[in-house]
């Protein structure tokens, strides 16, 4: 499809995506990929777009806003199902167009919040809650503490946890979301450093955070936040290589953490090697490389036994629009 939106008669067709017409982009059906075999699925449906937000509800996946090659932040809403390997355009978000804000679900409706505009000053603390029954959005109370960007989210139950990021300080804050009370609270500090950009994933009633860019350096600390007692523990460093940028998720009890980048130069050093977090044993091992291109601002999500990773900018800045898929050993034993 094109990559951008002409003008005229077109241009006014198109322009009815914003009230809630969908697009889709459809490739075959694929059959489930074998256990760390990597499978390209279907391009993303818009422009190459790096720095998105993304949640996931049933089975489906939802990329938000992000930054096209023109380097301004888009409006663009696109769903992933996995069952028939579609692309569909939804309704465009209505808030201000963001990269490297929070993205999650709980239950049946998903949250984007937080963010940047591309320009370092230019934090929000909107929050958005969409619906995919009615494909619509609603505007949530805003994030109350300082507007920031760079930061991570998890689930757990029907609570959400925004940790770290960038406001005018690199900060270390968690905040809880309590969906039934629609309040946010702030909860303890975690003891390491402040940072920007880092992984995280829940497995269980605990969620995980680590790497990420500090004061003077990318970090290799893992640190394991316990809800019920609001309290942290140091679990085993990361044994990759130091970084920030990289993707964090879980997957059939375990953690993963994939991609980053490894200091701020140009051409950017990025890496595409896979780790493997089993919190029984505090331990981490290496399953290979992703099959695709090195990237950084990229997007990863869950979806069945599937992991799936892709979009996000190459070592040159460039854009990229692949979408890969594997099925982790720890998914199926």
């Amino acid at each position: 499809m094109a990559r951008d939106f002409p003008t005229g008669p077109i241009a006014a067709a198109l322009a009815l995506f914003s009230l809630g017409v969908t697009l889709s982009v459809s490739a075959a059906p694929l059959p489930e990929p074998e256990p760390w075999a990597w499978q390209q699925v279907a391009r993303f449906g818009g422009a190459p777009v790096r720095g998105a937000q993304v949640f996931t509800i049933g089975d489906a996946a939802y990329v938000v806003s992000g930054m096209p090659d023109s380097c301004v932040p888009h409006r663009e809403v696109w769903r992933y199902t996995a069952a028939d390997n579609t692309w569909t355009r939804m309704h465009d978000y209505p808030g201000t167009p963001i990269i490297e804000g929070a993205g999650f679900s709980i239950g049946s409706v998903g949250y984007i919040c937080l963010g940047n505009l591309n320009i370092t000053p230019d934090v929000v603390a909107e929050f958005w809650q969409f619906d995919p029954q009615t494909n619509t959005w609603t505007r949530k109370a805003d994030f109350p503490g300082a507007a920031r960007s760079g930061c991570v989210a998890v689930t757990i139950g029907r609570k959400a946890y925004v940790f770290g990021g960038y406001s005018t300080a690199l900060l270390s804050e968690i905040w809880e979301y309590d969906q039934e009370t629609d309040a946010w609270t702030r909860k303890a500090d975690c003891p390491g450093n402040g940072r920007f950009l880092p992984a995280a994933f829940a497995i269980g009633d605990r969620a995980y955070f680590g790497t990420g860019s500090t004061a003077d350096r990318m970090s290799q600390d893992i640190w394991e936040y316990d809800p019920t007692s609001d309290s942290w523990a140091r679990k085993a460093d990361f044994p990759g290589e130091a970084r920030a940028y990289a993707i964090g998720l879980s997957a059939g009890g375990k953690g993963y953490v994939v991609f980053g980048l490894l200091r701020y130069a140009q051409p950017m050093p990025l890496v595409r090697d896979i780790w493997e977090y089993d919190p029984a044993s505090d331990a981490w091992t290496q399953r290979g490389e992703f099959a695709g291109p090195a990237r950084s601002m990229a997007t990863g999500f869950v979806l069945g036994s599937g992991i799936y990773f892709g979009l996000g900018n190459n070592s040159s800045g460039r854009n990229l629009g692949d979408v890969w898929r594997t099925r982790p050993v720890a998914a199926n034993q």
